[in-house]
């Protein structure tokens, strides 16, 4: 079996775990990935930024002429797009005519939050669209998505497994990003005599919300 898998696939990242898993599961002969997080780090910080947020300019141009030169000039039984917010239509459509199965995962929401045209006009080409947001189900279907799966989200139970005895452990900790919602209910938490400590994947510093300590790493 020959997969292409094209996605975030830096150490470390939930997208690169899926990859080695698929690889694994479905037992490829020829296993073949795109990491886009290499073109990503490679464009300016500045219009990194922005391209990351509208979708648009060179950081979008960038990642798109990076998968058409690494993509390899073969047929594949299966080309599984991770996260495909990025992916210019005509790119995504050459990848169709050369693929048996076109499938795109995302374990994030689509259409309330991370919003890409891009992604929006592909999605009648993808056999199926896999999705962790049951609420978002209808969304796909609304944008011509041929077949929509739901999945709960995963771990990997070689990394995500405890490292030490709970004797060893005092209080509760937050690892994700810090929004509204998830404060809202931390500080409800906090109110209830919980010890919170909260890592926050956004920005370099260190700053403290009341008797909230949030790392920012």
């Amino acid at each position: 079996m020959r997969i292409l898998y094209i996605g975030h696939y830096n150490e470390g990242s939930t997208s690169k775990m899926r990859g080695e898993y698929l690889k694994e599961i479905l037992n490829a002969s020829e296993f073949y990935h795109i990491n886009i997080d290499i073109p990503l780090q490679g464009t300016n910080r500045l219009i990194r930024s922005f391209g990351w947020r509208y979708r648009i300019g060179p950081l979008i141009t960038n990642i798109n002429n990076y998968i058409i030169s690494h993509t390899p000039n073969n047929e594949f039984d299966l080309v599984w797009i991770d996260k495909g917010v990025f992916i210019k239509p005509s790119v995504l459509k050459n990848l169709r005519s050369r693929s048996k199965l076109l499938i795109h995962f995302t374990p994030d929401p689509a259409f309330a939050y991370h919003q890409s045209e891009l992604f929006y006009k592909s999605i009648p080409d993808y056999d199926f669209c896999v999705t962790t947001k049951s609420f978002e189900m209808n969304d796909y279907k609304k944008y011509g998505a041929k077949n929509v799966l739901y999945c709960t989200q995963g771990y990997d139970p070689r990394i995500h497994k405890p490292y030490y005895s709970f004797s060893q452990k005092s209080g509760v900790v937050f690892i994700g990003h810090m929004e509204p919602n998830r404060e809202e209910i931390i500080s409800k938490l906090l109110q209830k005599e919980f010890c919170q400590t909260c890592r926050n994947k956004l920005g370099n510093s260190m700053e403290n919300i009341n008797q909230i300590h949030i790392f920012n790493i």
